[in-house]
């Protein structure tokens, strides 16, 4: 009961006296106030990190050109697409680079078989 009306005062009325020391010592005396207390530890940790991350994806927004109220998925998604096209493009381009090659190769073989052909003819 004493735990009780301790946690609900600091809930409502949060204390400065010099009684914080005697209330600290008594909210972590129990598991539940051990725990209350590293929890809002955490909480107050992750909602800084999340802040963070906040912060860092509308900076990416801007540096990619993109509305702030853009949503992660819409712009991962975005950039995936791009990624995807930007890989079968690129593989477009090899697959016509190894046809232009061989292509060559195969010219240049007729080209040295006339070429042959020619000087047997002569001889």
């Amino acid at each position: 009961e004493k735990l009780q009306a301790v946690v609900k005062n600091n809930l409502l009325e949060p204390s400065d006296s010099g009684s914080e020391r005697e209330e600290d010592e008594l909210i972590n005396s129990t598991p539940m106030g051990r725990f209350s207390t590293s929890a809002a530890s955490k909480i107050q940790s992750l909602s800084n990190e999340f802040n963070d991350v906040r912060s860092s994806f509308t900076d990416l927004l801007r540096y990619f050109g993109e509305d702030s109220s853009m949503s992660p998925e819409a712009f991962f998604g975005t950039i995936n697409t791009f990624v995807s096209m930007f890989d079968q493009t690129h593989k477009e381009l090899v697959r016509k680079e190894e046809a232009k090659a061989r292509r060559k190769r195969i010219e240049e073989k007729q080209r040295l078989r006339k070429e042959e052909m020619a000087k047997k003819a002569k001889s």
